[in-house]
């Protein structure tokens, strides 16, 4: 049977894999490598990957797979009424739980509409996690 510190052990073990996952994945981003997705806000163009947003989101999931039954290689979705830089903070939290711009934003924004275009997005668990804590403060 594992003792105590094998489990400690593991578990920083599996953070540093995460950490370094959520790393790459960003980098990847940020960098525009491997994009296969544009996000069409109301004044922004965000470079994305479909497998991040479709693993993150059933919505999105559910968009890309109308594409690729298509014929489709790349996207562009066409987030209509979406404030870029709020996009922007969802996408920092999907990619690397970046809090700090999402957090910010909710002092600008009414905290109500930020959970709802979460949900509408299909990543309402951002709002459940430590993204969403400035949210609960708010309310």
């Amino acid at each position: 049977m594992p003792s105590v510190h094998d489990y400690s052990t593991m578990e920083a073990s599996c953070d540093a894999y995460l950490k370094q996952l959520s790393s790459g994945f960003s980098h990847l981003r940020k960098s525009g490598e491997l994009c296969d997705t544009v996000l069409v806000t109301a004044d922004r163009q965000l470079l994305a990957h479909s497998v991040v947003l479709a693993a993150a989101s059933p919505v999105f999931r559910a968009a890309f797979q109308s594409c690729v039954a298509d014929g489709c290689m790349s996207y562009r979705l066409q987030l209509d009424g979406l404030d870029g830089q709020l996009m922007e903070a969802i996408l920092n939290c999907i990619y690397c739980g970046q809090e700090a711009p999402l957090m910010s934003l909710c002092s600008k924004l009414d905290a109500e509409s930020v959970a709802e275009i979460c949900e509408q997005l299909g990543v309402s668990w951002l709002i459940n996690n430590k993204c969403s804590r400035y949210l609960v403060l708010l309310q």
